[in-house]
């Protein structure tokens, strides 16, 4: 079973709490834990991670005493990462936090061979950071994505890749399962440790950084992320969503089934044990079928 813990909880730092404590996250004492935000692009939340949810998370994980924190990321290849996470506030809540911000540009990236992938036909590469931290936490949101069809913690894996390997993926209607299968395979060779996804506001159309915009007031926290993609997919279906994410079974949605088949994480739907309000886990239960 995969626990995901939803909470409607305002206090940012009460709802975190929640989540680690439901999902026991182990002792991080003494541990060099990285957290990754999402930082595509400079555009508000959900265009981006909220710096209140950074924040939070960075003083929740504090009360741990890790050895050391870094907060790290790479925007979208034609933009500056240092620029995008400058304007979008997340340096700020790093300096408040006397934490060090890390961009991926920065770092050696460690080459992945096609691993009879069926989307990354020469493999990838992956920042080499992954590889020298003990704990990783990703930071992602739930809302839809014009070409992905949406973006949670499985997509949210295309921000360890580098710009050469991004040039790779197709951008287009026609090419979404391919996108999708590219987006699964990442999580194979790197995953976080925990997903928190901020479900506050969604963009339930359009995006990844702008959208019909509708609010469902969720934290939902998760070690699967398949799972907490399948419960995303369900908050979406809860504010009225795309066609597609309605009416496809969540199983067959590409980023899910072709995660389910390369064993990313939880590879059925009877298989989440959702923890939260009973009332919202019933709502909730409803549209993940």
């Amino acid at each position: 079973m995969s626990d995901v813990v939803i909470t409607n909880e305002e206090n940012l730092l009460k709802a975190l709490k929640y989540v680690f404590d439901n999902l026991e996250v182990p002792d991080l004492k003494d541990k060099i834990v990285l957290i990754k935000p999402n930082t595509n692009t400079p555009d508000p939340p959900p265009g981006s991670t909220a710096p209140d949810l950074l924040d939070a998370t960075i003083k929740i994980v504090k009360e741990f005493s890790p050895k050391k924190i870094i907060v790290g990321d790479k925007s979208m290849s034609s933009l500056s990462t240092i620029e995008v996470v400058k304007k979008i506030g997340i340096i700020d809540v790093c300096k408040e936090n006397n934490v060090e911000f890390l961009d991926f540009d920065d770092c050696k990236w460690v080459k992945v061979d096609n691993r009879n992938f069926d989307g990354w036909s020469i493999g990838f590469s992956y920042s080499k950071i992954f590889d020298e931290v003990d704990y990783v936490i990703s930071l992602v949101i739930c809302k839809t994505h014009w070409t992905a069809r949406f973006t949670m913690a499985l997509k949210g894996q295309v921000g360890i890749t580098n710009d050469n390997d991004r040039e790779q993926l197709p951008h287009g209607r026609d090419m979404d399962d391919l996108f999708g299968q590219m987006v699964a395979e990442i999580s194979t060779v790197k995953k976080p440790d925990l997903v928190i996804m901020d479900a506050r506001k969604s963009f339930v159309e359009g995006g990844p950084n702008q959208g019909a915009l509708k609010e469902a007031g969720l934290i939902v926290g998760s070690k699967d992320p398949i799972a907490n993609d399948m419960v995303g997919i369900a908050i979406l279906r809860m504010l009225g969503t795309t066609k597609i994410l309605e009416k496809t079974k969540i199983e067959d949605l590409i980023q899910i089934k072709q995660a389910i088949k390369l064993k990313v994480g939880n590879s059925s739907i009877d298989d989440i044990n959702l923890i939260g309000n009973e009332k919202l886990i019933k709502k909730i239960k409803k549209k993940l079928y």
